[in-house]
């Protein structure tokens, strides 16, 4: 090899070597970054590997230094240079000095450098234990980072207010209460069950006024609410009312790891803007069983299930009477049997992006309205301000009725289910369906319908934007149209033997499958349906 070659070889060595050393002393940064993020309270202290590394290549970095220098750019061989008593003491006093400062600069270095961009929003891992045991489990403080899981709902926002709740009675403990329990305070509650408390409410009144004067802290945590579930408190009603009537006064309130509360034959009334019957979040669990709960005031909902949150009714009667005020506004988890409920001038259900909604065995009477949009709608499953993480919504819906009033507005034109910018999954077994004219609209959303026992009717209408997949099963029967616009280009249509197509107006789809071979199961009534732009029924 000539003299150029090794000099380009040289060269190349003390480059990849500093290139190398930077990056180790960055990555150990790195890693003191996040050990000081997840245990703020401790001194960070990096493994032994990255200083031995760190010491190797500082070494070698500066014998290939002092190589080129005594060699005299390659001019001499490696024996010749350590057969003389000046190379084996520079080299020898290179290895040293390079180890040595190199750790002294990374000891300057980790930990003031800034962050890589991957690791901008690392947080840290928490144990979530649904059980009631979870109060008696601790998370270490030197736990191993773990990235957090896609697919779970995040809690928003990241503090939960419920903290600056207050109450005319806080508990700590085990009590039980039957008598009449006013507040007509702002931002004071009825009944405040905090950590540890174990409360029993048996035939009692509970009455709450007072507006509240932090409207985001009573609308995101329930804040202000006439019973409130703090963090680890369990809650026991018994044939109690509860009726409230300021703004922003929820009735009952469960938030927060291991809140519990269960309603028995107890009747909830909220009478002003802004207060639901029933408020969930933050992990918090509640059930209602039986009773009566009525909202009067606009915006709201009787049952709101925040995100990982889970609210269970069964037997139970309610009605709602102001504008945006459905039975479900849920980005948690709801699950009702058994309900009997009229919402005069709002959807049954609004579901964010996330939630998730089981009815079953139920009859509704629904006006059918939005305020927001002045759209008419059963179901709404929507995420249109788009802030929220991306989750699907999930509809299941079995054995339930419902209805649109001839006095409503929305009796000519309303759908069953209106999805905007979101992905839905619905599943529909058995309901009974009077007098909605419409089947679907999917704006710039996706739709998984599928149908079991099921009969439809009304036209399915998606944008470009969206996409939409329905399946009909067990001897359903669809009677309308999809896509008779062609606007969006992603259909897809399936049906079983047992099942049943009656035409109203073109189908237009891209994937179109039929266990019927030879589609007489299929109306078309001078109708076609279109693959791809190609009549194929």
């Amino acid at each position: 090899m000539d003299r150029r070659a090794k000099n380009y070889l040289s060269y190349v060595a003390v480059i990849l070597l500093t290139y190398f050393l930077g990056l180790t002393i960055l990555s150990a940064s790195e890693e003191h970054t996040l050990i000081q993020r997840l245990n703020p309270e401790s001194a960070p202290r990096i493994g032994m590997g990255y200083y031995l590394l760190i010491a190797l290549l500082g070494a070698l970095l500066l014998c290939a230094i002092a190589w080129i220098y005594l060699s005299r750019k390659n001019a001499k061989t490696f024996k010749e240079v350590l057969q003389t008593k000046k190379g084996q003491t520079v080299f020898a006093c290179s290895g040293i000095s390079g180890a040595l400062l190199s750790c002294l600069a990374s000891l300057g270095l980790i930990g003031s450098l800034p962050a890589m961009p991957h690791h901008a929003d690392l947080t840290p891992s928490v144990a979530i234990n649904d059980s009631t045991e979870a109060s008696e489990q601790e998370v270490s403080s030197t736990s191993v980072y773990i990235p957090p899981i896609p697919e779970l709902p995040p809690i928003k926002p990241a503090e939960n207010h419920i903290e600056l709740a207050k109450g005319i009675q806080t508990i700590a403990n085990q009590q039980t209460i039957t008598d009449l329990i006013e507040s007509n305070q702002p931002d004071l509650s009825c009944v405040l069950g905090l950590e540890g408390s174990h409360i029993t409410i048996d035939s009692s009144i509970l009455q709450k006024s007072g507006d509240s004067t932090v409207l985001e802290d009573a609308l995101l945590f329930g804040v202000n609410g006439a019973l409130v579930a703090a963090p680890g408190s369990t809650l026991n009603v018994l044939a109690t009312r509860i009726e409230t009537n300021g703004l922003a006064n929820t009735g009952v309130v469960v938030n927060g790891l291991n809140a519990t509360a269960s309603l028995t034959g107890s009747d909830v009334l909220t009478n002003a803007l802004h207060s639901p019957a029933y408020f969930a979040g933050y992990q918090g669990q509640l059930k209602v069983t039986e009773g009566y709960s009525s909202t009067q005031g606009d915006a709201s909902a009787i049952f709101v299930p925040q995100s990982t949150a889970i609210i269970e009714a069964q037997s139970l009667n309610a009605n709602t009477l102001g504008l945006d005020s459905p039975l479900v506004l849920a980005q948690g988890i709801l699950k009702g049997s058994n309900i009997n409920a009229t919402i005069d001038r709002s959807v049954l259900a609004k579901i964010k992006s996330g939630g998730d909604v089981t009815l079953s065995d139920s009859k509704f009477t629904v006006g059918a309205m939005q305020a927001e949009t002045d759209e008419h709608a059963i179901f709404v499953m929507e995420n249109r301000d788009q802030s929220e993480k991306q989750d699907w919504t999930v509809l299941n819906l079995n054995n339930n009725e419902w209805i649109v009033p001839t006095t409503s507005p929305a009796s000519n034109d309303a759908f069953c289910f209106v999805i905007d910018h979101v992905g839905a999954q619905i599943e529909l077994i058995n309901n009974t369906i009077y007098q909605v004219p419409q089947l679907a609209k999917v704006s710039a959303g996706k739709l998984n319908l599928n149908c079991i026992q099921q009969i439809l009717q009304g036209p399915l209408v998606a944008d470009q934007d969206s996409e939409v997949n329905m399946n009909l099963t067990q001897s359903s029967i669809f009677t309308g149209s999809i896509n008779a616009n062609q606007a969006c280009p992603k259909v897809k249509l399936s049906l079983d033997e047992s099942s049943q197509i009656v035409l109203t107006d073109n189908i237009y789809v891209s994937e179109f499958n039929n266990a019927n071979a030879a589609n007489t199961n299929i109306t078309t009534n001078g109708f076609h349906i279109f693959v791809n732009g190609n009549p194929v029924v």
